[in-house]
């Protein structure tokens, strides 16, 4: 029925490699670049995500307009907010009217790539083109690190979206994820790191005392949702997910936390919140600009997100830490998930797509997995080089070896509005990220080569971690994750499974019709709508529309997983 990572790693991998080292602060000796002759022309339309926050127009975009220099395609970039990227995702998906290419971080997800791949043949197989002669610097990739195809691989031997990595807290977003206000907790009186969920709790409730009109737990369900942090105080092993009825893990053993006994502590707890106004009573309306704007009148005291995104001069975002995950009575081990290393589901090609444009956009894509190519999808050029174009000044490595950007004018400027503003960096889930191929230079002690600045540079299975700059915001809050969160990093449910395309319908028609209910339910407990007597009710109901079939395909998963880790 499933086909599991054992029998995905049987996949047929690429046995080429591509040429030894070259200029390394050019794209030329990593490319095949130009693609498009002179005199000849070539379109093709893209669907990219775009940041509220740091989005340009495409024409005003380093990363569109030098693509459109050095390879000679005109890109027709149709830019997708973030907060509007699910609707407008199922809605291309809906209508079958899809782009040549979707990356930048609209991304699909294993069952997504089943049912529009394998079902509705939405999608382009891309396996008969990842050759040596098309992509050779992806196959180089998939010779060091095949798990990564194998995770894009469809039970059906096919792969319908590119592959990609990022090492574990690279971005510092590990959920679950709380920041607390330091300046707050020391005129509380009280450690801002208070590692309990009693400690956690008296502390909120200190900031209500000495600042009444807020709502110190800020976030809610439509932005910096803080229940994932505290779910997994409760013992629930889980990170931000795409569904209230997706698995987690506790005790180690499989649940969906809403039909778990324990979950009524949590929902307790959140109720005790809501009444007593620790979370805004508009916590299931709230918006991204309006937690932004409470984080600028300094009226929270704990966040669940990345505060610099919301204050990002250092003066303000230093005042925050991000802290330990939670013990409680029910749970007597910190932890926090570890995400997946190896991506999927983030750089796709439309089955409809032009048979003369497939190989052009291929070869395009194959440049991000060189290691100056994952830079330039994420950092842009180095300092100097000729591919600025005049319109970014670059980065530079300080004595310490942390990168420091520039802008075209010399000014000092966040990674963070560069990545999301002037490269193609919201694409997550696709190319050469914090995976330097180039190990002749790292095994000779190199590591202040441009190309070999990512935020994590590896030999072999060696992680060495980049050295952040704390003067911004990301760097930062790096700092802070790697010394409060990371040691307490541990595996958890395997979400990068496939099943056949039957028992994924089954799967997608179950949560279709659960996630909403229990999305709704758990309001109403929450709010005061719903008697928190009336949990067992809400367990049966759940059994009575198949919550317990969804949990035993869960089940099955996992134990076909440990099986194969075996």
């Amino acid at each position: 029925m499933r086909k599991f990572l054992g029998i995905l790693l049987a996949v047929v991998l690429c046995l080429s490699s591509v040429s030894a080292l070259a200029a390394y602060n050019d794209h030329t000796d990593y490319s095949q670049f130009p693609l498009v002759k002179d005199g000849e022309s070539m379109t093709i339309t893209v669907a990219h995500r775009r940041s509220e926050k740091y989005g340009k127009d495409p024409e005003d975009t380093w990363f569109w307009v030098w693509s459109e220099q050095v390879t000679g395609i005109d890109f027709e970039v149709d830019q997708i907010l973030t907060s509007a990227a699910e609707e407008r995702k199922s809605l291309m998906f809906a209508s079958g009217d899809l782009p040549d290419l979707i990356m930048g971080g609209v991304t699909l997800t294993t069952s997504e790539l089943v049912r529009y791949g394998m079902g509705d043949g939405l999608l382009l197989d891309l396996t008969p083109y990842i050759t040596p002669e098309i992509m050779p610097n992806l196959c180089k990739w998939v010779e060091e690190y095949p798990i990564g195809l194998a995770y894009c691989t469809t039970p059906d031997g096919k792969i319908y979206s590119l592959p990609g990595y990022q090492d574990i807290y690279i971005n510092a977003d590990a959920n679950p994820a709380m920041m607390i206000n330091e300046v707050w907790a020391e005129e509380a009186g009280l450690d801002a790191n208070p590692l309990t969920l009693d400690k956690f709790t008296e502390l909120l409730y200190k900031f209500k005392e000495l600042h009444p009109d807020g709502y110190v737990l800020a976030g809610g369900e439509k932005h910096a949702d803080p229940r994932e942090f505290l779910k997994n105080a409760f013992g629930y092993l889980i990170t931000t997910t795409t569904s209230t009825v997706d698995p987690a893990l506790r005790n180690g053993e499989v649940v969906i936390p809403a039909y778990d006994d324990t979950y009524v502590e949590y929902l307790k707890l959140m109720h005790q919140y809501y009444v007593d106004g620790i979370i805004s009573p508009e916590f299931f309306t709230i918006e991204q600009t309006t937690n932004f704007a409470k984080l600028a009148e300094d009226s929270v005291g704990a966040y669940s997100g990345n505060v610099y995104l919301g204050i990002p001069e250092y003066e303000d975002y230093s005042k925050w830490v991000r802290i330990t995950p939670l013990t409680s009575e029910y749970n007597d081990t910190p932890m926090s998930y570890i995400p997946n290393k190896y991506k999927y589901g983030g750089c796709m090609l439309s089955a409809d797509v032009a048979p003369e444009k497939i190989e052009v956009i291929l070869r395009y894509l194959d440049f991000f997995y060189s290691d100056l190519g994952g830079m330039y999808l994420w950092c842009g050029p180095a300092a100097g080089s000729a591919d600025l174009i005049g319109m970014m000044g670059g980065y530079k490595t300080d004595d310490n070896g942390a990168a420091i950007w520039y802008d075209a004018d010399g000014n000092q400027v966040d990674s963070q509005a560069v990545m999301e503003g002037d490269c193609g960096g919201l694409a997550s889930c696709f190319g050469n990220r914090s995976h330097p191929l180039n190990k002749e230079l790292f095994d000779q002690g190199v590591t202040n080569r441009p190309e070999m600045r990512t935020y994590y540079y590896s030999n072999g299975e060696n992680i060495v971690p980049y050295t952040y700059d704390p003067m911004f915001g990301h760097g930062y809050t790096a700092i802070s994750v790697e010394a409060n969160v990371l040691p307490y990093a541990t595996n958890g449910y395997p979400f990068v499974t496939y099943y056949d395309e039957d028992t994924t319908l089954e799967i997608t028609d179950l949560v279709s019709m659960l996630d909403p209910y229990v999305q709704a339910e758990e309001a109403k407990f929450i709010t005061g709508v719903r008697d928190l007597s009336e949990f067992p009710k809400f367990q049966e109901e759940l059994k009575n529309m198949g919550i317990e079939t969804l949990l035993g395909y869960y089940t099955e998963t996992y134990a076909s997983y440990l099986e194969s880790m075996n």
